[in-house]
């Protein structure tokens, strides 16, 4: 499952 590297992805995006 790749759910943990869409999650960073989203946090990366909202964090930046």
């Amino acid at each position: 499952v790749i759910i943990i590297d869409e999650i960073l992805k989203f946090f990366s995006r909202n964090f930046r």
